[in-house]
C-alpha cells in the first residue's frame, strides 16, 4: 500500500528517531516546570497551525497513500473520527458508499458546524477518554488526525491517545494515527539554535526575553522527545503483546523538498501509523 518510502523504512526510521533522542544527555523525565512551558508552546502551535477544516486529500499525503488506497480503508465501515473539528474530513467519509462515520470532538462551537447528514453522528468527547463518549460501541476503523496524539501534552494523555482509541475499536478493525512523529529534523534544528543560545548565555549575552526564548526552547524539544519515547513506546509495547500489528507510514511529502516560510528548503517529515487489531 502506498508510494516512496516504504513501511519497513518508515519503521526503521521511527525506531532510530526514538533510540537517537533516548541516547541524548537531556533526554528524560521532563519537570513540572518543563511540561508548563510545553503547554505554553504548544498553545502558541494551535493557534498557528491547528487545521479544523483537513480533508482526504490532506490526509492521505499524510499517510503516504493515493485517494483511492484511502478511501478504500473506510468504506462500507463504521468509522470514529477523533478530534473531527468542523467535520470536513467526517463529512467527505460519510460520502462513501455504506460508511457510518461518528464524528467525536472535545469542542461543542467546532462540533455544531459538522455536516448534518443521516449517517454522521456528532459526538461531545475527549480521545483521551473515547469510551466515557461513546460507551461500549465498538468501531471499524478509528482515525485521530493532528488530533489527540499530536496534541498531548503529558505521559498520561500520550498513553490515553493510544489506549483509549484501541479500546473501542473491533477486533479486525484500524486504528489510525496522523502523523506520529512530526519533522523530528525540525527538532534537531532547534537543538542547533539552543546551543547557540547557550553559549551566549555562557558570555552573559542573553537579556531576559532571550532567556526566557532558551528555557522555553529547551523544555519544548525535551518534552516533545519524551512524548515521542511515550507514545512510539506504547505502539510497540501492544504490538509486542500481541494485541496489535503497527504499520508506519511515511507522508509523501518525506521525498519532497518544500520551501518553508524564512528558511531555505528543507524536507518535511511526518511519520504515521496504522494499527490493525488482532482477535483476543
Amino acid at each position: 500500500m502506498g508510494v516512496g518510502v516504504s513501511a519497513d523504512a518508515s519503521r526503521e526510521a521511527v525506531i532510530d528517531h526514538i533510540e537517537r533522542v533516548q541516547t541524548m544527555p537531556t533526554f528524560g523525565a521532563p519537570t513540572d516546570e518543563e511540561y508548563r512551558l510545553f503547554d505554553q508552546h504548544m498553545d502558541f502551535a494551535r493557534s498557528q497551525h491547528h487545521q479544523l477544516n483537513r480533508d482526504k486529500r490532506q490526509v492521505s499525503i499524510d499517510l503516504g497513500v493515493v485517494m483511492n488506497e484511502f478511501e478504500a480503508l473506510f468504506i462500507g465501515k463504521s468509522v470514529l473520527d477523533i478530534g473531527c473539528g468542523v467535520g470536513v474530513l467526517s463529512g467527505e467519509l460519510a460520502r462513501l458508499k455504506r460508511t457510518r462515520v461518528t464524528a467525536l470532538d472535545h469542542d461543542p462551537e467546532v462540533l455544531d458546524r459538522v455536516p448534518n447528514a443521516k449517517n454522521i453522528i456528532p459526538v461531545l468527547g475527549s480521545g483521551y477518554d473515547v469510551a466515557a463518549a461513546v460507551g461500549d460501541e465498538k468501531f471499524d476503523v478509528i482515525i485521530s488526525s493532528f488530533s489527540s496524539y499530536f496534541w498531548a501534552r503529558s505521559e498520561s494523555d500520550k498513553r490515553a491517545s493510544v489506549l483509549s482509541p484501541l479500546g473501542s475499536c473491533a477486533t479486525g478493525g484500524k486504528a489510525i494515527w496522523v502523523p506520529v512523529i512530526a519533522e523530528p529534523s525540525a527538532k534537531d534544528g532547534n537543538r542547533v539554535a539552543i546551543e547557540g543560545l547557550e553559549q551566549r548565555k555562557q558570555q552573559n549575552d542573553l537579556d531576559e526575553n532571550e532567556l526566557a526564548e532558551l528555557d522555553e526552547a529547551k523544555a519544548s524539544v525535551r518534552v516533545s522527545d519524551w512524548l515521542d519515547v511515550v507514545g512510539i513506546g506504547t505502539l510497540l509495547d501492544e504490538e509486542e503483546q500481541g494485541r496489535i500489528d503497527c504499520t508506519f507510514l511515511a507522508s509523501r511529502d518525506n521525498a519532497r523538498k518544500l520551501q518553508l516560510k524564512g528558511s531555505t528548503h528543507a524536507v518535511l517529515e511526518r511519520y504515521s501509523a496504522i494499527a490493525t487489531t488482532l482477535a483476543a
